[in-house]
């Protein structure tokens, strides 16, 4: 997202068009500013009298927070074989907050986290069918 314009830029553009001489569409050429821009800069200096640029963050809030994140590691730590799934699972029974494999995909990132996989020859020496063919040899 490009820096928003100065406010030393808002100001003159404002006061150059509330002096009268000129009209919105040559104060925006001169300044080489689209027209939009300054009728926002005009509205919003109308409105509050300020033209400070806004710096809130807008969008969706993450669905996990920073006691998410801990659920997920502890989670990994204790199965680092645990699917995304079954993580999901896992989310919404400790937390009543559902979340998809995407999100769970991007938290693990973040926290550095790497799931280990499992072979089919590996994750079959685990079952519990193997085991018990092991106890009777």
């Amino acid at each position: 997202m490009p820096a928003p314009y100065s406010l030393d830029l808002r100001q003159k553009v404002v006061s150059k068009y509330t002096s009268g001489e000129f009209t919105q569409e040559e104060v925006s050429k001169l300044f080489g500013i689209n027209i939009s821009t300054f009728k926002r800069w005009h509205v919003m200096y109308k409105n509050t009298g300020n033209l400070e640029p806004i710096t809130e963050k807008k969008g969706r809030p993450a669905k996990l927070d920073q006691v998410g994140l801990t659920v997920i590691e502890k989670a990994v730590e204790l199965n680092n074989t645990i699917t995304l799934d079954a993580l999901s699972a896992l989310y919404f029974k400790k937390r009543k907050i559902r979340v998809g494999r995407s999100i769970l995909s991007r938290a693990l990132a973040k926290l550095n986290l790497n799931r280990k996989k499992l072979s089919v020859s590996s994750a079959e020496k685990d079952s519990p069918e193997s085991k018990k063919k092991e106890r009777r040899t």
